[in-house]
């Protein structure tokens, strides 16, 4: 199953990052345990929707994993490959999943999206006149290295 991170809790404000990753996590516990006890087991992709959900996502999704309770279990992310961030971020979950792995016998799997949501992000981005956070096009995401 693959939720993304507004289908597991509403309202998150970066600006109030921990709570919102507190909020994240109660409903990851609930979500990892339901998923476990359902015969056979329900594997779960956890998802963002923007830019904004990365740091949220990935803070979420490791806390609650490295939980005794969550850190033999195996789960998902999916980074947003628009996001030039998600080439490092990436990097992170790949050494820190090997570590957790090693402790405790949890994978983790990473899952690549070109992401439905490069357009919305630029119009964002001008509507505020911000300096837009992905690559501008499919094309820059497509070449990109990290």
């Amino acid at each position: 199953m693959s939720l993304k991170i507004s289908a597991v809790c509403a309202n998150l404000d970066v600006l109030a990052f921990d709570h919102s990753v507190q909020r994240i996590c109660e409903r990851l516990r609930d979500l990892y345990r339901c998923a476990q006890a359902s015969s056979p087991r329900t594997f779960v992709n956890l998802d963002m929707e923007e830019h904004r959900d990365l740091a949220l996502t990935t803070a979420a999704v490791t806390q609650v994993l490295e939980e005794d309770e969550f850190s033999g279990i195996d789960a998902g992310i999916v980074l947003q490959a628009y996001l030039p961030e998600s080439h490092q971020t990436a990097a992170e979950l790949c050494a820190w999943a090997v570590a957790r792995h090693a402790r405790a016998g949890g994978r983790l799997k990473i899952r690549i999206v070109k992401g439905a949501n490069l357009a919305m992000e630029l119009v964002d981005a001008e509507l505020h006149g911000w300096n837009q956070a992905p690559y501008a096009t499919k094309h820059e995401v497509r070449a990109s290295r990290g």
